[in-house]
């Protein structure tokens, strides 16, 4: 089974901002693994656990023993329990071994406590130097929300708390996270949960906004229809 981006996916991939990156990471892991790509998926920071049917949990007691764990066709999530439900993932040493093992390693570097937009602190977020691309993500519904209820760490940003969000707003947010970053390698923004056709429509112009700043932008919706990219399914799950 195969499936086809809209963009190309390098070995070393991580994740931040908000609006779904977790689905993100279990989506891509079980696509590519589907397609026979032994898949590493992890993080830099804090996930959620257990991992969905299908991705197997595996805390690996050294760095030979997760490059050996390796397998064409599987995804598993190498990781270690961590405080209230959550994991953490494998040593920042361990990454450069584990690209000769594995097809794909897909991080999830950040966190934004299930909200949809993100504003980074000085610390974060915590991007392995093995990063080839980085998927920045921000979430369509905080759209006509307040600041105070959808942007994570929204005290320290540049929006007060009872701004009414607008696509200028998320683009700026995104914009300023890749200066923050200071990433030195290619950068995709995905403007998740367009589920209607007015989300649609709306995120289709914030990608135009990020356009003119030479960022690649391209409108998704996981939750809903799996792997779907600017309207058209890529791998529907």
């Amino acid at each position: 089974m195969s499936f086809s981006l809209p963009f190309h996916l390098p070995k070393v991939v991580s994740l931040i901002g908000g609006g779904g990156k977790t689905t993100l990471l279990y989506l891509l892991g079980r696509s590519l693994a589907q397609s026979g790509a032994a898949v590493l998926l992890t993080t830099t920071t804090h996930l959620g656990f257990p991992p969905p049917d299908g991705v197997p949990f595996f805390s690996p007691a050294s760095q030979e023993e997760l490059c050996e764990a390796a397998e064409k066709g599987k995804a598993i999530l190498a990781a270690f329990p961590a405080l209230r439900g959550k994991v953490q993932g494998i040593p920042n040493e361990w990454f450069r071994p584990a690209m000769a093992a594995y097809d794909y390693i897909l991080i999830e570097a950040d966190g934004s406590r299930n909200l949809p937009l993100k504003w980074h602190h000085s610390h974060e977020p915590c991007i392995p130097p093995e990063t080839e691309l980085l998927i920045q993500l921000s979430g369509l519904s905080a759209l006509g929300k307040r600041a105070e209820d959808v942007l994570h760490r929204q005290p320290s940003s540049f929006l007060a708390k009872d701004r009414i969000i607008t696509a200028e707003d998320i683009a700026a947010l995104q914009m300023r996270a890749y200066a923050h970053t200071g990433f030195p390698g290619r950068k995709i923004s995905l403007l998740n949960q367009a589920d209607t056709a007015a989300l649609e429509a709306k995120g289709r112009h914030i990608a135009a906004l990020l356009a003119e700043e030479k960022t690649d932008a391209y409108t998704c919706a996981l939750q809903r229809h799996g792997l779907q990219f600017n309207g058209k399914d890529v791998f529907p799950c």
